[in-house]
């Protein structure tokens, strides 16, 4: 009766292991990756922390500690055996930057519009503006994101690297015009199409009276004017 009993027990004790590994496996390596390959040392040492918990404890705080951390956008992880979690990222990713006149520092910005870090210097094409900059994690205003994406898109055409908020207005200097003017909101993708085929136009019909002549396209209908 007895060593059935005892059978009955480890065949338990048995299933439950394999059911429930999580409960017994304690994890001792995590191992973190990065789309730019492994991670720095700041995210490993605070994944490390996860380290020497039973498995279902260290997923918990793996999960803690990812969700919380700013830097990485998304994450997955899974279980290797015989104890190891791999945790794969990816990173938030500065794409342009805002400065002000002074150029004394640089505010990098992601593609969602947040802050990623304030710098002393950048080589991100750049808007120039006197409105408030929110700290590392906030989100720019609505009309930052909108000049901040119209810049990505004359960057991409014509490698402008730097524009102005001013007067209300979005300024770069792009050839063969003095200056180009947008408005602070509106159809991006629109004004951008006018600017294409202007620029495509002017550059062989007027090209002799631009370097003084400015492209406002604040209106329905551009506007040619003397600087």
């Amino acid at each position: 009766m007895k060593s059935k009993l005892y059978s009955v027990v480890g065949m338990l004790l048995l299933t439950s292991f394999f059911v429930t590994p999580s409960l017994f496996i304690k994890i001792n390596k995590i191992e973190c990756e990065s789309q730019y390959g492994p991670c720095n040392k700041e995210v490993n040492d605070k994944l490390n922390s996860a380290k020497g918990k039973r498995m279902y404890f260290t997923k918990i705080k793996l999960h803690q500690l990812l969700k919380n951390e700013f830097y990485i956008k998304e994450y997955q992880m899974h279980f290797n055996l015989p104890a190891t979690y791999k945790v794969n990222i990816i990173e938030r990713k500065p794409v342009y930057a805002i400065t002000n006149n002074t150029k004394a520092w640089f505010a990098q910005i992601d593609r969602d519009g947040y802050v990623v870090s304030i710098t002393d210097i950048s080589n991100l094409p750049f808007i120039i503006t006197e409105n408030e900059v929110p700290p590392v994690g906030g989100k720019v205003s609505q009309e930052l994101t909108f000049s901040l994406e119209m810049l990505s898109l004359i960057n991409g055409k014509y490698q402008v690297k730097s524009g102005m908020i001013k007067d209300n207005s979005l300024f770069f200097a792009i050839k063969p015009f003095a200056g180009v003017i947008f408005p602070l909101e509106g159809d991006k993708e629109l004004s951008f199409a006018k600017l294409v085929f202007i620029t495509g136009t002017a550059e062989n019909a007027i090209s002799d009276y631009t370097n003084n002549i400015s492209l406002d396209l604040r209106f329905k209908n551009p506007v040619l004017r003397k600087m």
